[in-house]
């Protein structure tokens, strides 16, 4: 998975990675693997070469609580950026798109 994240984020088409998790949609016997798959993800994105985010749906069973909360604090304890649902993360990830429009416009301009 290392090597796939690698290539992928050298391309120059590529922006950012996203991980998710939606624990709410996931079988409780997947469940159990949860924390090892999160370490693996995380591992793997370590190799990014673009900023990298993690959208971990804070809702589910009360079953999975606590294995959603060890989740959270491994990404970060790893210091990614993390969300909580998808449009908390394209909230975010538009203000991105927005200062890096503005301020090219406003470089474009000062170097008139």
């Amino acid at each position: 998975m290392a090597r796939a994240v690698d290539l992928l984020t050298r391309w120059d088409e590529v922006d950012l990675c996203v991980g998710f998790f939606r624990p709410s949609h996931t079988p409780q016997e997947v469940w159990l693997f949860m924390l090892d798959w999160g370490k693996a993800i995380m591992k793997a994105y370590r190799a990014s070469h673009k900023p990298v985010a993690y959208i971990l749906e804070n809702v589910g069973p009360p079953d999975r609580y606590q294995v959603n909360y060890q989740l959270q604090q491994m990404y970060v304890e790893e210091k990614f950026a993390l969300y909580f649902s998808f449009p908390g993360a394209a909230g975010a990830l538009k203000k991105v798109i927005d200062y890096n429009e503005r301020h090219a416009r406003w470089t474009a301009r000062s170097n008139k």
